[in-house]
């Protein structure tokens, strides 16, 4: 699935008030994040912001058969994480959970 990189600025005004809520006015302010799909809600969607995301040199893994390269993830909990192909500009991100 791949999504678009957003400023804060960039997200609808729910999306701004739900960053606020997770990461404090400032901080949200400064954090990227991968933008929400047109038909997804705080109340039942994650915002995905970029700061807790640490880059690598691009490397793989098989998934269910298919060979995902990424240089990028974010830990979720119990072993679980998004594993993200962020391009070079920095504009979209190719995301699959693991």
């Amino acid at each position: 699935m791949k999504r678009n990189i957003v400023s804060f600025y960039d997200l609808p005004g729910v999306w701004q008030e739900e960053a606020k809520s997770n990461l404090g006015d400032l901080f949200a302010e400064e954090c990227s994040y991968l933008e929400p799909l047109s038909d997804q809600n705080p109340k039942e969607h994650t915002l995905w912001d970029l700061s807790t995301c640490v880059r690598l040199k691009g490397t793989g893994i098989y998934i269910n058969g298919d060979w995902f390269r990424y240089n990028a993830y974010i830990s979720i909990s119990n072993n679980s994480s998004m594993l993200l192909w962020i391009d070079e500009a920095g504009e979209t991100a190719t995301i699959k959970f693991t």
